[in-house]
């Protein structure tokens, strides 16, 4: 079993994780520039003194947009729930991938994921995963 030092050190990377999913997801509402830059292009709001623009740019811009905007949120989402796992004490292996996705996120996101994999390397703490793991499902 892990002391209470850890514990408390992973109840707040937990609030952490979730916080920096909330963050995620109000990023992914950035690509709706691009998503309105396309439909109004489409609908021939753009003109300009010469000619408008190509038919295809505006499809485009919505196809980038939303992309965009569907990986960012799904991101947050995952980023969210690892909160949720790590407070739970529940699927060790996403958790550590997740944690090394959150580095990439400089600099909360660096942090935090450095230290959650420090802290999810300590044997108590694996420990305590492996306990909480689901059985294996039988045929």
């Amino acid at each position: 079993m892990s002391n209470e030092k850890d514990n408390a050190y992973l109840r707040i990377i937990s609030i952490s994780y979730y916080f920096l999913g909330g963050i995620t997801m109000l990023f992914s509402l950035l690509p709706l520039v691009h998503i309105s830059l396309g439909i109004m292009s489409l609908c021939g709001k753009m003109e300009t003194t010469s000619s408008p623009p190509p038919a295809f740019l505006g499809v485009l811009l919505i196809v980038i947009g939303a992309t965009a905007m569907l990986l960012i949120a799904a991101i947050g989402i995952c980023l969210i729930y690892t909160g949720r796992c790590i407070n739970n004490r529940r699927h060790f292996i996403f958790c550590m991938v997740m944690s090394g996705l959150s580095c990439s996120s400089f600099p909360l996101g660096t942090a935090l994921g450095i230290f959650t994999i420090i802290l999810l390397v300590k044997p108590e703490i694996k420990a305590e995963f492996e306990s909480n793991a689901a059985p294996p499902l039988q045929p």
